[in-house]
């Protein structure tokens, strides 16, 4: 008897399993889903850069949000794609930030499901075990930031995505397409550290791709793709424009210089020297070793409440001798593994392997762009070309030891459900790490509840100073974390808040005090970042650490 899919009933045909593994590879992102959506993530309790990133989100749906998140160097990352996808799970939730974390979520899950899918329809099953292998084996290392939507983390498992898509692609597959436009993008519009390796990757999987049909056709006067070729590259291409129509838009309707300018101004002309390629390479390699060295100690069952990875501590200026050993394994078994894939026309592993390595690269020069330090979290997203190079090594072995197998098929048999075993006592062992760390830590990561009472308190003593006439003018001067909080907050509150001119670029949507009726300006100030010119203003109102200044004037210079 046969399937509605018209395969054998009980048989498993590559699309379910498929679906089945890509399932498997997204199942321990489920606790921090349970966790966000269980208890909730209230009001009061984002600051700073996360704050901000709510802020943009609720402007997606007026199209206030035409640029990624702000840049410390007074330029925005290039698109806004993330806040496209998070917005309907912020609108669901609001006005609680739970949504922006879902959202967050959900980019997590599904880039490890489509990483794993996309490889079992587009290649064999052994490419997709190591595929699924290597997304647990992330996750186990790296997991607490599935649900942290802090922009320099979240674009790390799509970056892999992209990656093995475009790898796909370049071996001919063009279903790979439409997948690598939209994850290509959405790590490149996220974090500008991630623009030049999608952009040569990309690159060099559509030149691939074309070589590749040029030497398939039969004959000079035979078409160079087929239809369904045509049509996959199309809905690629279509993607790509939608995708990117809102930079473009910014740039072309700027009042003053749009921020594509802006951008290619800074990497023009950047503020400091670039870093010497030797300094790179030790971050390079001290991050390549991250993710077995994790592994093999279990750190994520220890990590505290902000993950190594997600700290703003400085790279060490020379790696250890284990991460270099590390790195330099990797790098002979990429080598290894690309000749045995050659020698075995095992196209596919070949395809991971010089994604792997051409991203490893390419991150390799990019971190020489860093400005002034270089932090934790600035390398992490480059274990992403690190994991497809490990990929690719893994899934040339297992394709090796497939064909080996095929000519004993008892063992082989043995071998595949005890391979299905193994993953899933791996992913049952993955999610009970994520579900151990969430026990220690079950706030939503880069909130503070802690801080959730001042702020609260605060927002209501200034709701009552503005009554219904006032205006607020929020500087971010002094304690700039709590100002784009209080941004946020109001604007839950549909009050009419403002920012100084010079600041507008910070937020999206938010207009300047022109005009502004009976403006209130406000500053913050905490111990953490005091505010220097409370001297020059009248006694602050204080609620916890954060103390709120007020004046019905904007204040120059104070002396």
């Amino acid at each position: 008897m046969a399937s509605r899919s018209g395969a054998p009933k009980g048989v498993w045909t590559p699309r379910r399993e498929a679906y089945l593994m890509g399932l498997v590879a997204a199942l321990p992102t489920l606790p921090y889903l349970l966790t966000v959506v269980g208890a909730g993530v209230p009001r009061f309790g984002l600051f700073g850069d996360v704050a901000l990133l709510e802020q943009a989100t609720r402007h997606a749906w007026s199209g206030g949000a035409l640029l990624g998140p702000y840049s410390r160097f007074h330029w925005h990352h290039p698109g806004p794609l993330f806040f496209f996808v998070v917005a309907p799970f912020q609108r669901a939730f609001a006005p609680s930030s739970t949504g922006l974390y879902v959202g967050t979520w959900l980019v997590c899950a599904a880039s490890a499901a489509a990483l794993v899918t996309s490889t079992r329809l587009l290649a064999r099953r052994a490419h997709a075990v190591a595929a699924l292998i290597v997304v647990l084996a992330w996750l186990a290392a790296f997991g607490n930031v599935s649900a942290n939507p802090w922009n320099p983390l979240v674009v790390t498992l799509p970056l892999m995505t992209f990656l093995v898509s475009a790898a796909m692609l370049a071996r001919g597959k063009t279903a790979a397409a439409p997948l690598a436009a939209f994850f290509g993008a959405l790590a490149a519009q996220t974090h500008i550290a991630t623009v030049s390796t999608v952009g040569v990757c990309a690159f060099a999987a559509v030149a691939s791709f074309f070589v590749h049909a040029r030497r398939r056709r039969g004959s000079a006067s035979a078409p160079l793709l087929a239809r369904a070729d045509r049509r996959r590259l199309a809905v690629a291409a279509v993607i790509t424009l939608v995708v990117w129509a809102p930079p473009v838009v910014e740039q072309l309707t700027a009042e003053a210089e749009g921020n594509l300018t802006l951008v290619a101004a800074f990497f023009r002309h950047p503020p400091a020297p670039r870093r010497p390629w030797g300094d790179a390479l030790v971050d390079w390699a001290t991050a390549t070793s991250w993710l077995p060295e994790r592994l093999a100690r279990g750190t994520l069952a220890r990590e505290a409440y902000l993950p190594m990875v997600t700290r703003w501590d400085a790279m060490p200026a020379r790696a250890t001798p284990t991460a270099w050993t590390i790195a330099l394994a990797h790098l002979a078994l990429l080598a290894v593994s690309g000749f045995a894939a050659k020698r075995r026309r095992d196209g596919a592993s070949l395809a991971l392997l010089a994604m792997g390595a051409l991203a490893s690269v390419v991150a390799w020069s990019s971190l020489r762009a860093v400005v002034g330090t270089s932090y934790y979290y600035l390398a992490f997203w480059t274990t992403a070309g690190g994991a497809v190079g490990w990929l690719g090594v893994l899934s040339t072995a297992a394709s090796a030891a497939r064909s080996a197998g095929l000519a004993r098929p008892r063992l082989s048999a043995r071998a595949q459900r005890a391979v299905a075993v193994a993953a899933l006592v791996a992913c049952a062992w993955t999610t009970a790490a994520q579900t151990a760390w969430l026990s220690r830590s079950p706030a939503a990561p880069m909130s503070y509840p802690l801080a959730r009472d001042a702020l609260r308190e605060a927002h209501a003593d200034l709701r009552a100073r503005l009554g219904s006439e006032r205006t607020a003018v929020v500087h971010v001067e002094g304690a700039w974390d709590v100002a784009q909080a209080m941004v946020l907050e109001l604007e839950k509150d549909g009050v009419d808040v403002r920012v100084p001119r010079a600041e507008r670029w910070l937020y999206a949507g938010v207009r300047s005090p022109d005009g502004a009726p009976q403006p209130l300006h406000v500053w913050f100030s905490t111990a953490a970042l005091p505010l220097e010119r409370a001297r020059c203003l009248d006694a602050p109102a204080t609620h916890g650490e954060i103390s709120t200044y007020t004046s019905p004037r904007d204040l120059g210079p104070c002396e």
